[in-house]
């Protein structure tokens, strides 16, 4: 079993040193999200960075600090960048920063505003120019097939787990800061009470809302040649985008 940390900043919450103490003595794997400005004291076993941070130069020099003891501390870091069609002009320092730093990078489209198919093509491009330098390379948020040609899906399916739906519901479920709700996902306003558990897994609880969520596609995706393997991405893009 293992446990994430998320946010907000889960490095600013005061016990969350201990806490990463208590999991580890119990020989639980602990990942953290986080934005990398605050170092931890207690190590995790893997630390998810916020990079695009890094492309900003007003908190660049703490956070490679933290980084580089992160690494002696042989952390597996793991940078997450955020894909906007402006990332391109990024794509040289992306590179040189995953391969100081990181194991691994992971590729996502936050709440695109339209299915565009140039935010395709910039997620292709530095998909393809990472693999080319040897660095490990995930989309790990569903995504809208729609917005690739059909190489680049087939292309980033291969090299990149590149897929349309989300696991959702699967066994995982988060655990709200008020200790008595649960969600399937952070991105999802379905809380359920806690309690439950006791009943029902997670994956019995939350499938009937999970199944509603899909089933409200519009209509530019249920006419879409896609939609068996697809469903317009994230359904987080769902409850932000009126398109999809």
């Amino acid at each position: 079993m293992s446990f994430n940390f998320i946010g907000g900043e889960p490095s600013m919450w005061k016990f969350i040193n201990e806490s990463i103490l208590f999991l580890k003595n119990k020989n639980k794997k602990v990942s953290i999200f986080s934005n990398g400005t605050k170092l931890l004291r207690v190590m995790p076993d893997n630390l998810i960075i916020n990079g695009t941070n890094l492309l900003s130069m007003s908190d660049r020099n703490r956070i490679l600090n933290n980084l580089t003891i992160y690494k002696e501390n042989k952390v597996n870091i793991k940078l997450r960048f955020n894909i906007t069609t402006t990332i391109k002009d990024h794509t040289d320092e992306i590179i040189r920063f995953a391969k100081q730093y990181a194991t691994s990078v992971s590729l996502s489209i936050l709440y695109p505003p339209t299915l565009d198919k140039q935010l395709g093509r910039t997620l292709y491009s530095l998909s393809d120019n990472l693999l080319s330098n040897s660095i490990k390379t995930e989309i790990p948020r569903a995504t809208p097939l729609c917005i690739f040609s059909e190489e680049e899906r087939s292309y980033l399916k291969a090299k990149c787990s590149l897929k349309g739906k989300c696991k959702l519901p699967s066994h995982s479920f988060l655990i709200n800061p008020d200790g008595q709700t649960v969600q399937p996902c952070v991105e999802l306003g379905i809380k359920k009470h806690i309690d439950d558990l006791k009943e029902r897994s997670p994956k019995r609880l939350f499938m009937k809302s999970i199944g509603e969520l899909r089933a409200n596609a519009g209509l530019q995706c249920l006419n879409c040649s896609l939609k068996d393997e697809c469903n317009g991405g994230c359904l987080g893009y769902r409850l932000n985008n009126a398109e999809i």
